[in-house]
């Protein structure tokens, strides 16, 4: 069986260090009349500059021990919204054993180090008028940079494309295809996935049944 590589972008976002800034200097404001040394007349902008830096890079660590260190508690969290995104934190709080404030702080942590990326519905496809799943098998001309970039940018515009996965093997990519019929399908075979450039080979084949499908992953050791 061919390893499958989920094909992703996260964009890179600028740091913004404003919001550390203003909580250091409060924090140091707020001491300053039990420290002279402490004054903020006494304290140029490069010092806040670098109480910026120390204070993010603090963040970031505790957020990547967290991410290393992830605990039975916080695999419990993230299968509970899995299983219901809609969950209050007093409800998860109760449903995993744990207090509410500290429930939260995790689940702050959990979203903010990406490990949970959103929440989202889980939909019927077949209720939504997409009853047909077909995947897709693609096998490209060539591998070049230009090749490869021009059409993972094309899969990811394709809005029918629900899923593409880079795949290790005689195949180069899998992609799963929802559509309302075989008419609709013809015309997004022969409209959008014949025009883009560098592909070799096509092997479509149709689901018949759905057996299995959850979005919650399975329970692992910490």
């Amino acid at each position: 069986m061919s390893n499958i590589l989920v094909v992703s972008t996260h964009p890179v976002r600028p740091v913004d260090y404003s919001h550390h800034v203003s909580r250091a200097s409060k924090n140091l404001q707020d001491q300053s009349s039990f420290h002279p040394l402490l004054d903020d007349r006494a304290i140029s902008k490069k010092t806040w500059y670098v109480l910026a830096i120390l204070s993010n890079f603090i963040d970031k660590f505790g957020i990547l021990c967290h991410f290393l260190n992830m605990d039975r508690i916080d695999i419990s969290i993230i299968r509970a919204l899995q299983q219901n995104g809609k969950l209050t934190n007093q409800e998860l709080s109760d449903k995993i054993g744990l207090s509410p404030s500290p429930c939260l702080r995790r689940v702050r942590i959990l979203e903010n180090n990406g490990t949970i990326r959103g929440y989202s519905a889980s939909v019927d496809q077949e209720a939504y008028g997409l009853p047909i799943t077909i995947f897709v098998h693609i096998r490209l001309q060539s591998h070049t940079g230009e090749v490869v970039q021009k059409f993972e940018q094309s899969v990811r515009d394709l809005d029918n494309v629900l899923e593409c996965y880079l795949l290790a093997g005689s195949d180069d990519y899998l992609l799963r295809v929802a559509l309302a019929d075989l008419e609709e399908y013809n015309q997004f075979l022969r409209g959008k996935i014949h025009k883009i450039p560098g592909i070799a080979s096509i092997d479509s084949n149709f689901a018949l049944d759905e057996i299995k499908r959850t979005a919650v992953f399975p329970m692992r050791r910490p």
